[in-house]
């Protein structure tokens, strides 16, 4: 389910400028640290 979720995400990546991407890099990291802990 969160593969899923990844995935959704690289999507947005490639639709999106590189500024955008590089934003939504940090936030997806900060989330798997999260998914990871619990």
């Amino acid at each position: 389910m969160f593969n899923e979720h990844y995935e959704n995400v690289e999507n947005t990546f490639h639709a999106n400028s590189t500024s955008s991407n590089l934003e939504l890099r940090t936030l997806i990291k900060i989330e798997i640290n999260e998914q990871i802990q619990k």
